[in-house]
């Protein structure tokens, strides 16, 4: 396992490898902080567990990457273009995923503590198993996005667009989804502590309506607004 610097994986990169999992981090003058990958093109490389805690992808074209277990705690992806890309059980701690193309990525048991997806296009994605927990998404896309069995506890979906997401055993105590788009929405009654979602200013159809208050009625909620 070796450690390379961010001139030595684009030099490679240009001249046609892609496999980089044998990396255990890349490196700058300053040690392994300040790496400097802003606009890079990786699409499709393979950086599998490799550690790139905050790195600056801002960006950064890291379409159909293969990034499982990949350590991005802190990292910066502004408006990085990770479509496709393959982020099954990553480490996105606190990450800055602003503006960011996620469609259709895997990010299946990721770790996404605090993590930030303002604005992203997470249309597709699988969030399967994922934490999400204190997450923000303001305003993002969540398009058919699968969240079956997600964390989103204390997660702030406020204006998030979840047009026919899967919430099947998404655990949703105390998500905040003021101004968020629920219609449509895939098995939202088989969604844990359904009770503790608000209504008020959220967008929904009749359906979810009923079914949010029925279970805010059994849990003897209904009087919380």
């Amino acid at each position: 396992m070796a450690k390379i610097s961010p001139e030595e994986l684009i030099s490679k990169y240009n001249a046609g490898e892609r496999d980089f999992s044998n990396i255990i981090s890349l490196y700058t003058g300053y040690g392994e902080s300040g790496v400097n990958l802003r606009g890079a093109n990786l699409s499709g490389a393979n950086l599998e567990k490799v550690n790139l805690n905050g790195a600056d992808f801002s960006g950064a074209d890291l379409s159909r990457a293969y990034l499982g277990g990949t350590k991005f705690w802190g990292a910066y992806l502004y408006k990085a273009n990770l479509k496709g890309a393959d982020l099954k059980e990553a480490n996105l701690r606190r990450a800055y995923l602003d503006g960011a193309n996620l469609m259709r990525a895997n990010l299946e048991g990721a770790y996404l503590k605090g993590a930030k997806f303002y604005k992203a296009n997470l249309s597709g994605a699988d969030f399967s198993g994922a934490d999400l927990r204190w997450a923000r998404l303001e305003g993002a896309y969540l398009w058919k996005a699968n969240l079956y069995e997600a964390n989103l506890e204390k997660a702030n979906l406020y204006g998030a667009d979840l047009y026919k997401a899967n919430l099947r055993e998404a655990n949703l105590r105390n998500t905040y989804l003021k101004g968020a788009d629920l219609r449509e929405v895939i098995n939202l009654d088989l969604a844990k502590n359904l009770e503790y979602v608000l209504i008020y200013r959220t967008i929904v159809n009749e359906k979810e309506r009923k079914i949010i208050e029925e279970a805010r009625k059994k849990s003897k909620l209904y009087d919380l607004r």
